[in-house]
């Protein structure tokens, strides 16, 4: 249940692949925390060891590879002033259109920008936040929190 109000969280649909994701990355990493070694925590998953570390290596480069591609939109929207989805897709013409358009839609959920219209014809603007600029310094969209996990 917790996993389904993350993906619909505001009315957005966040990928249940990304969520999952996150919850892999967190709870793999709690549990090395907890001192399980790494084979154990592969048992653990039902994976081998080879196959779970290269889940986790994979879902980090995702991670940060998304990270890299908001950061990128949100100073493209910023200094645009305005710009329209179609302008912004055609910059990252190199990257998936699915990754652009998910950078889009969590400038907006995080309150860092302002979207009028839809599809292509939708005008994204940067919104000032006293300082804030990127989205490192807030949390992100379908973040995980495990049960008794401090911040």
């Amino acid at each position: 249940m917790e996993v389904a109000r993350l993906a619909t969280a505001g009315g957005a649909r966040v990928s249940l692949a990304r969520v999952t994701e996150q919850l892999f990355l967190e709870l793999s990493g709690e549990l090395e925390r907890q001192g399980l070694t790494k084979p154990v925590i592969a048992d653990m998953f039902g994976m081998a060891r080879r196959t779970y570390h290269r889940r986790v290596q994979q879902a980090r480069q995702a991670q940060a590879e998304r990270r890299t591609v908001r950061d990128a939109v949100l100073e493209l929207v910023q200094t645009s002033g305005q710009v329209s989805a179609h302008a912004v897709q055609q910059h990252f013409l190199r990257h998936p259109d699915e990754l652009v358009a998910g950078a889009l839609n969590d400038l907006v959920h995080a309150g860092l920008a302002r979207r009028t219209g839809w599809g292509d014809k939708a005008v994204y603007r940067a919104v000032a936040l006293g300082g804030q600029s990127t989205l490192r310094s807030r949390e992100p969209v379908g973040h995980v929190r495990i049960a008794g996990q401090r911040r």
